[in-house]
């Protein structure tokens, strides 16, 4: 059997950070033993995402399958089609916008020692009183945004069970 050996340039990523490839053209990354891409015009080329080997920095969009998960380079907006699974905790820090049936198992409200803000128009939020602002200690609070007019109404009183 014969058999033919393709050699790729190689060099360290401080050489291929000057180095401007020919498009199409793929070099070997000796230090870190990844590759890069080139497309003729960009200095190091574009490191492809190889197994095994850490993080990997894209700067441009990433698209699955086109449009099945995409992330925004820009802005990190991350949009999945389909179904996602999670396992273990999550953390949420801002809004999280649900659209459609929602099943949740349990929710676990930690005690605020002041009110939210008011929701905007049509919106509600729900939290537990340390009793600081409204509401006694361990008290279940709502703050319900309608005909702009928000309206607190304690849900459980704790201090009555």
């Amino acid at each position: 059997m014969s058999s033919k050996q393709v050699q790729l340039r190689r060099g360290s990523a401080t050489e291929h950070d000057t180095f401007t490839g020919a498009a199409g053209e793929l070099t070997y990354v000796t230090d870190d033993k990844t590759l890069r891409i080139h497309d003729g015009s960009t200095a190091g080329g574009i490191k492809a995402i190889t197994e095994g080997t850490g993080t990997t920095d894209i700067s441009n969009d990433l698209a699955v399958n086109t449009n099945k998960m995409t992330v925004a380079s820009a802005t990190g907006n991350t949009v999945i089609a389909g179904t996602l699974d999670v396992t273990g905790n999550t953390t949420v820090t801002g809004t999280l916008d649900v659209t459609g049936n929602t099943t949740v198992t349990a929710i676990l409200l930690t005690e605020k020692s002041a009110d939210p803000d008011d929701p905007a128009e049509g919106k509600t939020v729900i939290w537990q009183s340390d009793g600081t602002d409204s509401g006694d200690d361990g008290d279940i609070m709502l703050k319900i945004t309608a005909a702009s007019s928000t309206k607190t109404i304690t849900l459980v009183d704790y201090s009555a069970s």
